[in-house]
Formats: C-alpha cells, structure tokens, sequence
C-alpha cells in the first residue's frame, strides 16, 4: 500500500510539473508573439532607411563612376601633347615604347569621338588627329628607311648580289608596319613610297652592273635580264615576309617592279637599231628569259581569281613581260619588212643608173644579208613562229623575189640601150644565182631545210632568170654586130693570120657604141 501511495505521490508531481510548464510555456510564447508584432512594427518604420541607404550606395557607385571617367576623359585631353614628343622622335630607340605610346594615342583619339559632347573634346580631338598625321607620316618615313637596310645589293663580277634577310631586321620592319596600319593609314600612299624607295635600290645597282660592262653586247643584255630576275626574286621574298598579308605584299611588289619593267618597254619602243638583227636577237633573248620573268611575277593564287583591295590587277606585271616581247617582236618585224621594202627604193631611187651593166650596190647588199641572216637562224625562226603564214624558207625566198623584181624594175624604168639593159639584168642574176651556191652552204648548219629548199627551188629558178637575161642580151647585141662590122668608119684591120682585130680597128667598133653619157655601157669592155 505503501508503495502505491508514493507512486501516485510522483505522478501527481509529474503532472503539476507539466502543467507549470505549459503556463510558462503560454506566457513565453504570448511574449514571443509581441516581441515579432514590435519587430514587424520596426521593420516596417526601417524601410524607408533601407530603401534611402541603397540609393546612397547607388549614388556613391556614380560619383566613382564620374570620378574615373572625368579622370579618364583629362588624361584624354592631354594624351595627344603628352605622346607628341615620343610619337616624333621615331621608332629607332625604342620600337616598343613607341608602339605602346601610338596605341595609346589611338585609345585617346577612339575616347574622344565616343565623348563629342564634353565641352573642348572638339578640339582635343583635332589636336590629336593632328599629331596622329604627323606620327603617320614619321613612321611610314621610318618604315621605309628600315626596309632599305633589311635588303641591299652590291655587285660581284659584274653580277648583281642581294644580301641576307635576317630574322630580327625583318621582324622589327613588319612590327612597325603593323603599327602604321593600325592607325587606318591608306596603305595606298605606303605603297608608292615603299615602291619608290626599293625601286631607287634596284636601279642604282643596276647602274654599277651597266657600268662594268659593254651596255650594247647581247652577253651583257643576257646577264641584265637575268639581274633583274634576281632582284625580283629578292623583292618578292622581301615583300612576302614583311607585309602581312598577300594583297599588301604584290601591290608592294608591283610599285617596287613594275615601273623598272615599263622602262624596259620604253627602251624597246625607242630602240634605232641599224643592225636589221639586233632586234630580232633581242627578241629571241627576251622570249627565252620570259619563263623566268613569268614564274616570279606571278600573283599568289587567291589574287588570280579574286583581286584584292590593293591588288587591283593581278595579272599587271606579267602583262608587261608580255607587251615587251610584243614590242620587240614588232620591231623586229618592221625592220624586216624595211629592209626589203628598201630593196626596191633603193634601186629605184638611186642615181647610179645601170652602171654599165654592172653587178648593183643593192645586190651585193641583199646576198650579203642574206649570210648574215645564215647566223641568226634561231633567232628568226622565234620571231616567225608566231605567224603561221610564214617561215624562214619563205623569208628568204622572199627577199630573193623582192631582189629579182627590183632589177627587173630597174631595168624597165632606166633610160638606156635594149642590150645595156640585157647585160645590166645578166650580170646581177647570175651574180645571184652564183652567191646562192654560198648561201646553201652557209644556212647548211643551222637550218637544213632552207640549204634544201635554195639548192632544189630558189636556185633553179635564179638561174633560169640568168639564162633569159642572156638570151635577151644576145639577142639586143650580137645578133646586129655583123651590120656595124659590115659598114665601119673605115676599113677595119685584122691581125696577120687572125680574124681578131687590131687595137685600132676595136677603137673604131667602139664609137659606134659611144654614146655622150657616163653611165653608158663601154663597148670595149667585150671587144
């Protein structure tokens, strides 16, 4: 009994234990919920506070703001004054310090434009394009000056010798073109004086090779081309690896090349030869050194289907090589055709006469060319290649012919005796077909076909000519001689025991042949 008296004892303990522990639970949690009631009351008198701080935060980061670009915008203002100095003392000292001080003078120029409206940018901005001109210019000036150290010539028996690109001069010279053509300068301008600057290079050394050598031997032309294939090659190689892209690089080329190739063009179109075969031994030598001249001209492949903004016409410089083989090729063609045009001129135009039926000027002058032409075979055989319509057989054939017709002219047109004439036609046409035999032997070598085609056409047919004159002749002379013999002056005497006459008697035959006129024919010449 005992014990379940002290166990409800507990339990009665335990239960008012809760039940002051609920109350008090109660009351901290009516505490509690005023307490939330006063902060949610506070919170909200706060918010106005909240909201006014946040703004004050807002305005803060503005005046930073302000504070930087107001800073920004003075150190903008004076850049242009402040690099001015730097920018005009040149890249030669330190190429890094003026890269970086052009670069910051781009920023300031790029700063200004975005701000036009602060008050005096107007004119901070114009001072600064202004001090950019001047820099521009400077460090093209610079630019080129390095570029003509990067590559130089000299001269070494007599042949033209580039020097040796190296890494560093190279890399120097296209860092400061890459920081001229950041600045937005037309490379066009760049260009011409690039062009101008490497061409003055070129020809001064080609000057030197011109004035060790004999400038009019076609050994010398040989080597001149081949020179300037060299310094091409060398120019190219230049411009490929200091020019950053490919457009830049053959329009820097072009400039630098093409006015020395238009110079060649201009020698061709002046050129007055006298010799009828130094053009066509020009044109032969320049026709097998244009391979040369092609491949190193040539523009890269993306140029060739797509020219580029610089590039404008690809193909300009191996045009040239073409006009001038045109030009040489023309002129070469002229004076063929006025050597024989001058067969004709000369024999009409002359005031020789027939000479006493003697062998002309002009024919001797027509075989002897002929010869000579035996030597330039190749040569004409290049330059007549390209006319389908003709070849070298047909070219001398042609002269011949022009020759033949012109003594027949002669003959015809002159004022004299049927059988001066007969004798004048006899002599130059068998004085042809004679030196005919030499000429076969002479083109034997160099152009077999043509020997063939003298001795088996042109021969035969010179002296069938021959043998007609001589007939005329005769027929103009002898066939009358009986009649005059037969009523001389006086009688005539013959020597004893022969039927040829004395030296008196010939001298009666010949005034019946006298005529006043010098260039008459001399009777005793056949007598």
């Amino acid at each position: 009994m005992e014990v379940e008296r002290c166990q409800d004892d507990a339990v009665a303990a335990i239960r008012a234990a809760m039940a002051d522990s609920k109350a008090q639970l109660a009351s901290v949690n009516s505490i509690l919920v005023g307490f939330k009631g006063g902060l949610d009351r506070l919170e909200g008198q706060m918010m106005p506070i909240y909201s006014l701080t946040e703004k004050l935060r807002e305005t803060q980061k503005n005046i930073d703001i302000s504070v930087l670009e107001l800073r920004a915008v003075n150190e903008n203002f004076t850049t242009a004054s402040d690099v001015a100095t730097v920018l005009q003392q040149g890249a030669k000292y330190d190429q890094e310090r003026y890269i970086k001080t052009m670069h910051k003078l781009l920023r300031s120029i790029e700063f200004l434009e975005l701000h036009r409206g602060y008050e005096g940018s107007g004119k901070a901005l114009d001072h600064a394009r202004h001090v950019l001109a001047q820099a521009q210019t400077k460090c093209k000036s610079d630019f080129v000056s390095d570029v003509a150290l990067v590559l130089r010539y000299s001269v070494s028996a007599q042949s033209l010798v580039a020097s040796t690109l190296h890494d560093a001069d190279v890399i120097k010279a296209s860092k400061l073109l890459a920081c001229l053509l950041s600045t937005k300068l037309a490379p066009t301008a760049l260009l011409v004086e690039y062009g101008e600057r490497r061409l003055k290079l070129v020809t001064e050394a080609l000057d030197k090779v011109k004035a060790k050598d004999d400038a009019g031997s076609q050994a010398h032309i040989a080597a001149y081309l081949d020179n300037i294939v060299l310094a091409i090659h060398a120019e190219k190689e230049l411009a490929n690896r200091v020019f950053p892209n490919e457009d830049l690089a053959h329009a820097a080329l072009s400039w630098t090349v093409a006015p020395l190739l238009e110079s060649l063009t201009k020698d061709v179109k002046e050129e007055d030869a006298k010799d009828v075969f130094q053009p066509i031994e020009l044109h032969y030598m320049f026709k097998s050194k244009s391979t040369s001249f092609r491949d190193v001209l040539q523009p890269p492949l993306r140029l060739r289907e797509h020219p580029g903004s610089e590039t404008t016409e690809p193909w300009k410089l191996v045009g040239i090589i073409g006009k001038i083989e045109e030009g040489l090729a023309a002129a070469s063609r002229v004076k063929l055709g006025a050597f024989k045009d001058d067969i004709a001129e000369s024999m009409l135009h002359d005031k020789l006469g027939l000479k006493d039926g003697n062998v002309h000027p002009t024919s001797s002058h027509t075989m002897h060319f002929l010869r000579e032409l035996s030597d330039h075979v190749i040569a004409l055989e290049c330059l007549l290649s390209t006319d389908q319509t003709s070849n070298v057989t047909y070219f001398v054939d042609s002269v011949l012919m022009k020759l033949l017709d012109a003594l027949q002219a002669k003959a015809s047109a002159a004022k004299a005796r049927g059988d001066l004439k007969a004798i004048f036609l006899f002599n130059n046409t068998f004085y042809v077909a004679s030196a005919m035999a030499q000429l076969a032997s002479d083109f034997a070598d160099q152009s077999p076909v043509v020997t063939t085609a003298i001795q088996q056409t042109m021969q035969p047919k010179v002296a069938a000519l021959g043998e007609k004159a001589m007939a005329s002749f005769v027929e103009t002379s002898y066939d009358g001689f009986d009649g005059i013999i037969a009523d001389p002056k006086s009688t005539l005497q013959y020597k004893s025991n022969s039927a040829v006459l004395t030296l008196e008697s010939g001298r009666l035959l010949k005034d019946k042949f006298a005529v006043p006129e010098p260039s008459q024919w001399r009777v005793d010449r056949l007598v």
